[in-house]
């Protein structure tokens, strides 16, 4: 299982954390995405980004109409929120107008409230 952690941290923690597995040639268990302040991970992860996340999680190459469908939500809206996730890094295009999610599991790493599960 492919496993992404989302957590706020700076980018000197990120940078040590790089270079201590360069130095040891052991690389990290999981995939992170750091953000460097709370309101910065809120502004990218929204609720309804989250859900689009949740949804794409283990679900191969999608379309955004795809997403919105099963998401119920309007296709425009999904669309852009899926833009912005993939100018955020989040999400990769993976072209015809599809993107990927690569992870199977979500953590949402939390400096208030602990891990919790997307």
């Amino acid at each position: 299982m492919k496993t992404v952690i989302f957590e706020v941290r700076s980018l000197e923690d990120c940078l040590d954390d790089f270079s201590q597995a360069w130095d040891t040639g052991v690389p990290q268990t999981s995939a992170r995405m750091a953000f460097v302040t709370q309101e910065l991970m809120d502004e990218v992860l929204t609720p309804d980004r989250r859900s689009i996340v949740r949804i794409l999680c283990g679900a191969g190459r999608v379309t955004a109409t795809e997403t919105a469908r099963r998401m119920g939500r309007d296709a425009e809206k999904v669309e852009a929120d899926i833009r912005a996730l993939v100018l955020a890094g989040v999400l990769e295009p993976c072209g015809e107008g599809r993107v990927i999610f690569p992870y199977d599991e979500v953590i949402l790493d939390l400096p208030t409230t602990g891990r919790a599960t997307v």
